[in-house]
């Protein structure tokens, strides 16, 4: 067949199937290409700038960029596998300023047998503000180990001040894998001032719930922790960065009472703490859903405003009805001042001044009942929203029967308090101002939760004794003393002395009541020895030897009666116990400079600075330890990094003040003079020091004013009057100088 002619046939014949071959291979080579086209776009729009961010990602965490966001973080201690708490959690939720810190908590890892664990999850007021060591949790603590006696009882206090529950939400994830046996949730009071609230300080306002659940994995990345560094550097150019400065800071964040945005943050609030619920569900941990309790009774509303739908005479009408009942009830006429009040409440019924005032008016007149609406009224409209409203309270509710049959039990504090409330309406016998428990308070709704656990819960293990422990054992048990009251009730006093406190319409009431407290506890500490209360907290620390809470107030008692080598000794053992807590390393650090051991406290205050760098207190004691050392620029860097951190530390300008005056520097030293003396006008010694400088400039009238507020301040002081007549003899003024 070599040779053969093919016939034109055949030829034809051949050539159709050659090209018909040719276009199927032609087909089938243009369909892998066009699949490997699209495989290479993919690649190159998904996976190859996931593989690039990821990288970046490695990149920084290898750098050292960033923080841990987690609640909890890992530490060995004494050879010991633990969780501490972790000082950066607060920083995906608010500014590194204003960033506030979780409490000093200590746990093992892995939960030894016969240990009972329980996760309080809350906010300032579970924590226990103002005094931790006395707050619910350490109550509850005791409570239950009097009771049962062969359990070990570790209740741990997953709190933070300022947070709301969109930050709890996440530490109660955490929680889920770390054996806990009960969950208690008591959260509710900052929804509206807490990160992104409607009243926050912290950030924007942010009404789309998964946009908030979005923004914080994404900053749970290095990469967007950078971003999120970057974007606030942006939005903060040429505006002063605000530090943390309690509830005054949120005085321009009012809220009209029926604000949409209200019922936004009450949604993410049912919407957490369901998800809370379903983690616990998912982890086989019961809950025990809290009501959130206030002071009705005597804490006024913080602001008032009218409602946004109430119009100008309506406004004109009510504000001069409320006038007319101050004159009506100084006269005691209460018809009238309720006839009025009740007049102003048709007109407007959002005005919370008006609501409080007809709640204390109903009361005087008798009508208990209709007095407590009317303060839970004001409560609720309050314009500075800095406790949990009747609203919150509902939907608390409406989740404890929704999860009944999921081992979710509630516990309605704010009704089960009312028994033991005066007029059955809170009030101060059971809050230091508007939601912080006093230590009566704390034991109250410790004891509460305690009976919940008992009837609830399966039967507890062990002996089981015949009735709980008193307030008055659990207070000893604690190392609850006088001195340690009488600090509660100062702090107390000073918060009260400031905004937003001022404002409220009774506020003189609640200074009167406070310094009668401080003085009763003075007068009873009067007839009290030191040994008397020093063998309070040996005993109490013989019952709970690694309590570091009973360390710290130990601590702190010696201090303040001159023992201060015995406070050194108490604040070195909260170091040992808690290597990770920054602020005992600053006491400890303080203390030995104090000792003019310059070497040990610089080493423990750059270990504290080292776990903590945003501590003003830190670098305003290392500043010190500096300038002793000759160190003067060193300890001017310190006192710049305490003022960055802390700008109204009054008491880092005047320390600064010293120094720059050492390097010659005195008009510096001037300026810084007269800004502590501005942040705190009763610091004496920084306006005598300023009088002197003034007075070597020959600003002999501004030396003078400042030698008498020195004198104002401190009436023996004898160079503040001696200079004070050489300013008046310079001035001309010889009969003054000679007095």
């Amino acid at each position: 067949m070599k040779g053969r002619r093919r016939t034109g046939k055949q030829e034809e014949l051949r050539r159709s199937v050659k090209h018909k071959t040719t276009d199927a291979e032609t087909v089938w080579h243009l369909q892998p290409g066009g699949f490997r086209l699209w495989i290479y776009r993919l690649i190159g729009a998904v996976v190859l700038p996931v593989l690039l961010l990821g990288l970046f990602e490695a990149g920084l965490r290898l750098a050292g960029y960033g923080y841990n966001p987690a609640f909890f973080k890992r530490a060995r201690i004494q050879d010991r596998d633990c969780l501490v708490a972790n000082d950066k959690f607060g920083l995906s939720f608010f500014t590194p300023e204003a960033a506030r810190n979780p409490p000093p908590i200590v746990l093992d890892v892995k939960k030894k047998p016969g240990t009972f664990r329980v996760f309080l999850i809350g906010e300032s007021a579970a924590l226990g503000d103002p005094r931790p060591a006395f707050g619910m949790g350490r109550y509850l603590e005791v409570l239950l180990s009097e009771r049962y006696p062969d359990v070990k009882f570790e209740v741990v206090c997953a709190s933070m001040t300022a947070v709301n529950s969109h930050a709890l939400l996440p530490i109660a994830r955490e929680c889920a894998g770390l054996g806990g046996d009960l969950w208690i949730v008591y959260a509710g009071n900052n929804e509206m001032i807490g990160p992104f609230g409607p009243a926050s300080v912290f950030g924007r306002h942010t009404p789309n719930l998964f946009a908030i659940r979005l923004g914080l994995v994404i900053k749970r990345t290095r990469l967007g922790q950078l971003i999120d560094s970057l974007a606030r550097r942006v939005r903060s150019q040429g505006d002063k960065k605000t530090p943390w400065a309690g509830m005054s800071m949120f005085l321009e964040r009012r809220l009209p009472p029926d604000d949409p945005r209200r019922d936004v943050a009450h949604r993410h609030f049912a919407a957490n703490v369901e998800d809370m619920l379903h983690v616990a569900e998912r982890a086989k941990t019961p809950v025990l859903l809290c009501t959130v309790a206030s002071n009705l009774r005597d804490c006024a509303p913080f602001a008032s405003m009218h409602s946004m739908n109430c119009d100008s005479e309506d406004v004109v009408a009510a504000d001069a009805l409320v006038r007319s009942v101050v004159t009506n009830e100084s006269g005691g006429n209460l018809t009238a001042a309720i006839a009025a009040l009740e007049r102003a409440k048709e007109l407007d019924a959002g005005f919370a001044e008006v609501q409080f005032r007809l709640g204390q008016c109903l009361l005087r007149s008798g009508d208990q009942k209709s007095a407590a609406a009317a303060f839970a009224n004001a409560r609720d409209r309050d314009a500075l929203p800095f406790r949990a409203d009747s609203a919150l309270n509902k939907y608390i509710r409406d989740l404890g029967a929704k999860h009944a049959d999921r081992k979710v039990f509630l516990v309605d504090a704010e009704n089960l308090l009312r028994s033991h409330a005066q007029h059955e309406i809170p009030g101060s016998e059971l809050f230091f101002e508007h939601v912080h428990f006093t230590f009566a308070g704390n034991y109250l709704i410790a004891r509460m939760l305690a009976e919940a656990i008992e009837k609830n819960l399966p039967p507890l293990p062990g002996r089981k004794t015949s009735g709980w422990a008193t307030q008055e054992d659990c207070d000893r048990f604690l190392g609850l003393t006088d001195w340690n009251r009488l600090g509660v009730f100062e702090n107390v006093l000073k918060r009260i002395q400031a905004p937003p406190f001022v404002q409220q319409v009774n506020h003189e009431e609640q200074l009167e009541r406070c310094r009668a407290q401080i003085h009763a506890v003075r007068s009873r500490l009067a007839s009290q020895q030191p040994a008397q209360i020093r063998e309070v907290y040996r005993q109490a620390l013989l019952r709970r030897p690694r309590d570091h809470y009973l360390y710290e107030n130990f601590a702190e008692y010696l201090e303040a009666t001159g023992d201060i080598d015995g406070a050194i000794a108490q604040w070195e053992a909260i170091c040992s116990m808690l290597p990770e807590h920054f602020v005992a390393h600053v006491h400890a650090g303080r203390l030995l400079a104090r000792r003019q051991q310059w070497s040990a406290a610089e080493q423990r205050l750059r270990k504290a600075l080292k776990l903590e760098p945003r501590s003003p207190e830190g670098h305003l004691e290392l500043g010190k330890v500096m300038a002793e050392r000759g160190m003067i620029q060193s300890a001017i860097d310190e006192y710049n990094e305490a003022l960055r951190w802390g700008p109204g530390n009054a008491m880092a300008y005047f320390h600064m003040a010293d120094a720059l005056a050492k390097l010659g520097k005195r008009p510096e030293a001037t300026e810084a003079l007269a800004k502590a003396v501005e942040l705190q006008p009763s610091f004496w010694e920084a306006r005598y020091l300023l009088g002197v400088e003034l007075a070597m400039n020959n600003k002999l009238a501004e030396a003078q004013h400042q030698f008498e507020q020195t004198i104002r301040w401190r009436p023996n002081h004898v160079l503040a009057h001696l200079n004070l007549g050489v300013a008046y003899a310079l001035q001309g003024r010889l009969e003054a100088a000679r007095l």
